[in-house]
């Protein structure tokens, strides 16, 4: 969780990669909500939301799929939004 706030983006990408590869097995695995837990103990869950704003719009994508797909119980309407105005953005800077 610490590498979530290192200064390369590349390594912020893969490190959001690999969470979100190990919550898709931990989730075959019945183990997710284990898992989620052990997240959030470490502060995992809030560096995640806070990467949803960050400048490289790869990062902020990659963040908010991680929030919605494993720790977004009810679909909600803010994330879908900030979801919208992020694949915009990022669509611009293409």
């Amino acid at each position: 969780m610490n590498l979530l706030i290192a200064p390369d983006v590349k390594i912020v990408l893969i490190i959001l990669n690999v969470i979100s590869c190990i919550l898709q097995v931990a989730e075959k695995w019945s183990e997710k909500e284990i898992l989620c837990f052990l997240i959030e103990e470490l502060s995992g869950i809030n560096r995640i939301e806070a990467l949803q704003l960050h400048e490289n719009c790869q990062i902020g994508q990659s963040a908010l799929n991680i929030i919605e797909k494993h720790f977004d119980e009810e679909e909600d309407e803010s994330l879908t939004l900030l979801s919208q105005v992020l694949n915009q953005d990022c669509e611009f800077i293409d």
